[in-house]
């Protein structure tokens, strides 16, 4: 068992769920249960505030004050342990891992429509705690090819290899693939967790290991059911960079070999850089 000696409460306790509730962004849109970032913020903002006020208050030299009491930050830590540890009720588990789907206007294009899926809102919490945790670890395997997971600054980084690039008289590609996060293969992004995060292996099988239900307020029906979804990473889920990066790690390992070894053999005109 890869989670054997693995405690949730290292990451999800009161003082990182309530840093997770201080930073949460008010304007974002409900998941199916209508729960928005500001209800939970209205909710437990409070709390929250009052412990992370209490962490950095300065004890000068005299024993640090106990914390204050978190009862509702508590129950959400219940909440999170039991989604990371897959313990919920089956039913419970569907319905936290249910998302809204809404279409969205495309800027200048009205009538074009884009299918947007809504994570729940508290999932989404749990798992911006998550994320902030093992972020920095799995970035440091990844890097240098990849500086998007838990690096700071990666794009400046970026920006200013590209920078050198130029001034050096070499070529820099820029590819964007469509969809590129809903079609990675779920397959992929479990052997890179294996490989950078096996603590996280568990968490995604829970959340990714089988199809989930779309909903959709529809003029029938609250909540109908629209569709399902059963590929690559999802939209909006705080880690989705990271199971994404971890399940391309490999294939950009391979392209940066087999360059390396055409640059060797002389079969390569200039030089080939992967970044």
């Amino acid at each position: 068992d890869i989670t054997t000696g693995l405690n949730p409460t290292v990451f999800i306790n009161a003082a990182s769920v309530a840093k997770e509730v201080d930073r949460l962004p008010k304007g974002t849109a409900p998941g199916s249960s209508g729960w928005t970032n500001l209800l939970i913020k209205q909710l437990f903002g409070a709390e929250a505030r009052t412990l992370l006020s209490s962490l950095t208050r300065p004890t000068n030299g005299a024993p640090a004050a106990a914390s204050p009491p978190t009862p509702s930050l508590d129950l959400l830590v219940k909440l999170f342990t039991n989604i990371f540890t897959d313990s919920l009720p089956s039913e419970s588990h569907d319905l936290m891992n249910t998302a809204r789907l809404v279409l969205i206007p495309k800027p200048g294009r009205p009538t074009d429509l884009r299918p947007i899926a809504i994570q729940e809102s508290l999932l989404r919490l749990m798992l911006r705690a998550v994320n902030a945790h093992f972020a920095p670890t799995v970035g440091k395997k990844l890097a240098p090819l990849q500086l998007a997971v838990g690096i700071s600054g990666g794009t400046e980084i970026l920006a200013t290899i590209a920078d050198h690039a130029y001034s050096d008289g070499l070529a820099v590609a820029s590819l964007d693939f469509a969809k590129a996060y809903q079609s990675i293969r779920r397959g992929a992004i479990a052997k890179g967790l294996q490989e950078y995060c096996p603590e996280l292996l568990p968490l995604f099988k829970a959340l990714y290991g089988k199809s989930s239900n779309l909903t959709a307020n529809t003029a029938d029906e609250r909540g109908a059911l629209v569709g399902q979804s059963s590929t690559g990473c999802k939209q909006g889920d705080p880690l989705s960079t990271l199971f994404f990066c971890v399940g391309i790690q490999a294939a950009l390992l391979e392209i940066q070999s087999r360059g390396e070894a055409l640059r060797a053999t002389g079969n390569l005109g200039d030089a080939l850089y992967l970044l």
